[in-house]
């Protein structure tokens, strides 16, 4: 009865083994969709059409900052991800700047005339006068 449930509750959060031919046709799409290159590895790197300003929001008790952010740019012209790698001082700050990367419009990378997703550091700056 006990393993029923358990087994029921894995079915239910989506814990399915999968076989060996989904194996073989979800590795086939990975190596195609989830190769994340560095900028260096690339022919034509990515361009930032828009780059969203990040504010203090008056919150910051330092007069400046530097938010270091790790932002994964989408072959389909998404950002995919934007995680903070260095802290401003100012949480708020590293807040707005993680929305503000997550709004970045830009054109796709490309390897051998083809968009492809690629990772990067992306750096947000305050200066309070």
């Amino acid at each position: 009865m006990k393993i029923n449930l358990i087994i029921t509750a894995l079915l239910l959060l989506g814990f399915v083994p999968a076989t060996k031919a989904q194996d073989n046709q979800n590795s086939n799409t990975k190596q195609t969709d989830d190769v994340i290159y560095k900028m260096n590895e690339v022919d034509q790197k990515t361009e930032i059409v828009r780059k969203p300003e990040a504010s203090t929001d008056g919150y910051c008790k330092q007069s400046s900052g530097l938010a270091t952010i790790y932002v994964v740019f989408h072959k389909s012209g998404k950002i995919t991800k934007a995680a903070l790698k260095k802290s401003s001082g100012c949480r708020q700050f590293d807040e707005n700047a993680l929305q503000a990367a997550r709004k970045i419009k830009f054109k796709p990378a490309l390897k051998n005339k083809q968009p492809v997703t690629v990772a990067t550091i992306v750096e947000y700056t305050y200066q309070i006068h």
